[in-house]
């Protein structure tokens, strides 16, 4: 369809820009009119959904910051629930950039947590080390029901 689009005549004086988007904004159109299509639709889908959804309550039941070695002075649990809470809005979207977004800005909270542990503990994180357990964290609490 860019291709498509690109051709056309209307498209000629458009900037990159206006043209990402445009594309933008038809994904968007695209992937809410065709959602109820492409997303869960088979039973087998629902129940492996349900069947995850059980299993990551059972771990967030339990699951303590320990479990995956985050070291006290980046256990932050404002920080970690505003990320949760950016990883919990993913479902009211339909777009995948929309999706992605949410994703995005959990991820800079908790690099922010990261940074800001570091500047104020004199410590130097171990990057990848420091960041996926939180993340690991922070998606399991996460978890919403389906």
């Amino acid at each position: 369809m860019e291709a498509a689009i690109m051709e056309h005549p209307l498209w000629a004086g458009a900037t990159d820009d206006e043209f990402d988007s445009s594309m933008e904004g038809l994904e968007k159109y695209i992937m809410t009119k065709l959602f109820s299509r492409t997303f869960a639709i088979s039973p087998e889908d629902v129940k492996i959904d349900q069947e995850i959804s059980e299993k990551i309550h059972l771990l967030q039941s339990f699951l303590r910051p320990e479990h995956l070695d985050i070291p006290p002075f980046l256990q932050n649990e404002a920080s970690w629930l505003l990320a949760e809470k950016e990883l919990q809005k993913i479902n009211a979207f339909r777009a995948p950039r929309e999706k992605l977004h949410c994703i995005m800005s959990c991820c800079r909270i908790i690099n922010n947590l990261l940074l800001n542990a570091s500047m104020s503990e004199n410590h130097v994180l171990g990057g990848a080390d420091d960041f996926l357990p939180v993340l690991i964290y922070v998606t399991i609490k996460a978890r919403s029901p389906w």
